[in-house]
Formats: structure tokens, sequence, C-alpha cells
């Protein structure tokens, strides 16, 4: 029996994996940068302080390889098990709808209890735990279930300001702790059984809508943009359907040429990120005039690192959209070429990455705006020039991905992505140590990042500025591939 439960799992595993073995190597990769970092890390301790932490070096290995897991099984393994749920696959593998809820709340198990015990805490089991269902349950076209990602973030604050103390302390420790793990067991077994219907006609039905909303989110790849572009917020496509008005009216070549890309190129998709930057200071005047000053620059302190912080290395991704729609929409650049709109072919280039440059430069400057804007709300100094150097380290790799040879290779690649990713994480290590050479690392090690940043981020555009301009005419992408 056991067996035969083996084999099932390990088919469906296979059929899942095979759905997009790009993610995959992508998460293999980074996975491996970051564990290159842990023997740095134990160096760093050894040197410093005499003694080597095993057990803290052990955590954070656990926790890269709850990371990967968490990626591979929310974004491959959840939205593949619901397509596969179908009738015709029923008929070959009878058990299949059994062996994938088996499979669903089992990886959502071990993801959560990987995670707790790197992070150290059992109390931290059920926010854990809510995050990565609301995250699968999101992933499988349930929107609404963004509400359960909410939560978990602003916890800290919640116990430490709002909730009675008596409270907090009996659902985070030991018979209130398994009484509240219990019924996140019960909640997680019911929400995910959900998502594999097995009711005849109904089944049928509410399958067919589970595709739809899949079809909209379903990127094939992690950290890529949709085909439908429908991912784009309400605001932000509010927005980019106003700015494409008026470029239509007014039509200039350089414009239309970013208008070919889709909306997701645009930096109206960031609206999103910047109008949560904005909440978080409302939420943050708001707690000042019931809680006082010193409780929100201590809620601000703790959530800096990890969600001001967030934001902030979210800049490197932002032209990895433009990459993927380069790619994706080259049907789109070759029907513009036809047109007049698209100008002189000799000036396409020069135009195109012209305004590809305004356009991230723009989404730099405004999400680091809205970051130093919290920051300055409470006139710490440190704390705004440490997200602005973590800004200027998210755009200089963000402008690395920018420019290239788009004739040939529209898509960034696994292997440039991972090494961007190695030249981050060797940039932050010279910034320390010329801190520590300084006499302090921390307070020093900030301004060296943001020199070495804007450095490197300058060469790189200028050596990708000469690789597009000595290119042939980017559009249509890859046809020369």
């Amino acid at each position: 029996m056991m067996a035969a439960t083996f084999v099932d799992m390990r088919r469906i595993w296979g059929v899942t994996r095979r759905r997009d073995p790009a993610t995959v190597k992508f998460m293999t990769g980074l996975s491996l940068l970051l564990t290159v970092a842990i023997p740095i890390v134990g160096g760093l301790f050894l040197w410093r302080q005499h003694t080597l932490p095993v057990v803290l070096l052990l955590r954070i290995l656990l926790g890269i390889g709850a990371f990967w897991l968490a990626v591979v099984w929310v974004w491959l393994f959840v939205p593949g098990a619901v397509l596969m749920n179908s009738a015709a696959n029923a008929r070959l593998l009878p058990r299949q709808r059994r062996r994938l809820v088996q499979m669903a709340i089992a990886g959502w198990l071990l993801v959560t209890l990987a995670a707790a015990v790197a992070i150290g805490e059992w109390g931290a089991f059920p926010m854990v735990g809510l995050y990565v269902l609301g995250f699968a349950l999101m992933r499988a076209g349930h929107l609404q279930a963004v509400a359960l990602t909410v939560l978990p973030g602003f916890w800290p604050a919640l116990a430490k300001y709002v909730l009675p103390a008596p409270f907090v302390a009996a659902i985070t420790h030991g018979t209130g702790l398994l009484m509240l793990s219990a019924l996140l067991l019960v909640a997680v077994a019911w929400s995910l059984a959900r998502l594999f219907p097995a009711a005849g006609d109904r089944h049928l039905r509410r399958r067919s809508e589970q595709v739809v909303r899949l079809s909209r989110l379903d990127a094939g790849g992690w950290g890529t943009v949709g085909e439908t572009d429908s991912v784009m917020t309400a605001p932000g496509l509010r927005a980019y359907r106003a700015i494409l008005r008026r470029d239509c009216r007014a039509p200039r070549a350089d414009a239309m040429l970013m208008h070919a890309l889709g909306p997701n190129a645009h930096w109206s998709a960031w609206i999103a990120a910047i109008l949560l930057v904005a909440g978080l200071n409302l939420f943050a005047y708001l707690v000042v005039l019931v809680r006082g000053a010193d409780a929100v620059h201590s809620f601000i302190e703790g959530f800096s690192w990890g969600g001001l912080s967030g934001l902030a290395l979210m800049i490197a991704f932002s032209t990895a959209s433009i990459r993927q729609q380069m790619d994706r929409k080259r049907g789109e650049q070759a029907l513009l070429l036809l047109t007049p709109l698209a100008g002189d072919r000799a000036l396409l280039n020069r135009r195109l990455g012209t305004r590809m440059l305004q356009n991230a430069l723009l989404q730099w400057a405004a999400i680091t705006a809205g970051v130093l804007a919290t920051g300055a709300l409470f006139g710490d100094a440190g704390l705004m020039l440490r997200q602005l150097a973590l800004c200027c380290l998210g755009g200089q790799v963000a402008l690395a991905c920018l420019f290239g040879d788009f004739s040939r290779t529209p898509k960034l690649g696994i292997v440039r992505a991972v090494l961007l990713g190695a030249l981050a994480l060797f940039e932050l290590g010279v910034a320390a140590g010329l801190g520590w050479l300084c006499g302090a690392l921390l307070p020093w090690m900030w301004p060296w990042l943001i020199a070495i940043s804007v450095i490197a981020g300058a060469l790189q555009v200028r050596h990708g500025w000469r690789v597009l301009m000595a290119a042939p005419v980017a559009f249509p992408a890859g046809r020369l591939a």
C-alpha cells in the first residue's frame, strides 16, 4: 500500500515538475547561491567572535531549503495539481484526487515546519502556515486569499500594540498554541481539499472556473508576468489606460514603442507597491495618534528589515517584467513596425533604449521616495541611509538587466540572473569589508554600498547601451535567435 502511494506521488510530481523546468532550475541556482553565503557567515563569526555558531548556520541552511520548497510547491505544484484534477486524468489514475490532496497537505506541512524550525520559534508556526496557505490559494486563482497573507505580516505590531497581552500569551505558548495549530491544520485540510472538487457536473463547472483563473495568473515561471496582463491592479490599469489614450491622441514614436510591450512593462504596474508604502505611512500616523511616536518607531524599525527592505529589493525585479514582455509581445511589435507610429527603424533602438531607461529610473525613484518617506516620518537618519543603500543596490541590479541584443536574446536568462545575484552579494561583502576598515561595520557599510552600486550601475548601463546600439533592430524580439 505504501509503495503504491509513493509510486503515484512520484508520477504526479514528475508531471508538475515538467510543467516548468525553468523555474526549478532558477530556484536551484538561487538556493545554491544562497548556500554559498553560509561559509562566509560562519567565517565572519569565527573571525570576529572566535566561535562557530553551528546551530545558527544549520537554521540558515534549513531556511534556504524551506524557501526553495515553498516557491516550488506554491508556484509549480499547486496550480499544476489543480489542472491535473480532470475527469480524463481520473480515469487514468483512479486514486489521483486523493493523492493530490495528500501531497498538497503534506507539502504545506513540510514547508511550514521547516520555516518554523528555521525561525527558531514554535509560536511562529500558525502565522507561517497562514502565510503559506494564502499564497497557495492565490496561486490557485483565489485572489481574495490575499487577506491570509496580510495578517502574518502585521502580527508583530498587532501583538505588541493592539491585542491584549494575556490573549497573545495564551495563543502563542503551551495549550493555546497547540489548539491554534490544530485549528489551522483542520482549516488547511479543508481549504486545500476544496481546490480538488469531485462532484460530477458541479465538478466540471467549478474546474472550468479554476482553469480560467489560473490562465490569468499563470506566468510559466517564477517572477515573470502573465500572458493576459490581468495581474495588474485596478489602479495601475486605470492609470495605464489614461496614459495610452493620451499617447494615442498625440502619437510619438518613442512612447508607442513602450506600449508595444503591454501594460506590465509600464511604470504604472508599480502603482500597487507605491500605494502600499503610502498606506503604511498613513497607518503609522494613525498609530502615532493612538500609541505615541515611540511605539511607531519600534514598529517601523522591526518592519523595515522585512517590509521596507523587501520593497527596496523589489526594485531589482522591476526590469525583469520588461524583458519578459519583450519576449511575449512579439506579435504586437511586428504590427507596430507596419505602422507609421514606429518611426524611423534606424533610430528604433536608440528611442527604445531611452524610454526603457526613463521608465526604469522613474520606477526606482517612485519606490525609493516612498521607502525614504516612511523612514523620514521618524527622523531616523540611520534607517533612511540603510534603505537608500538597499534601493541603490536594487536599482543597480535592475539597470544591469535592462539592455541587450533583443533581436537574439530577449529573455534575461537564468544564468545571468544568478550571476547578477552573486554580484549583488559580492558588493554587499565589499561594502561590509570597507565599513569594517573604516572602524565601524554598520554605520559605514551603507555609504560604501551606495557608492559601489552607483558606480557599478553606471558602468553596466554604459556597457548595455553600447550592446543595444550595436545590435540589429530590436523589434520583433528574438527573431534572430
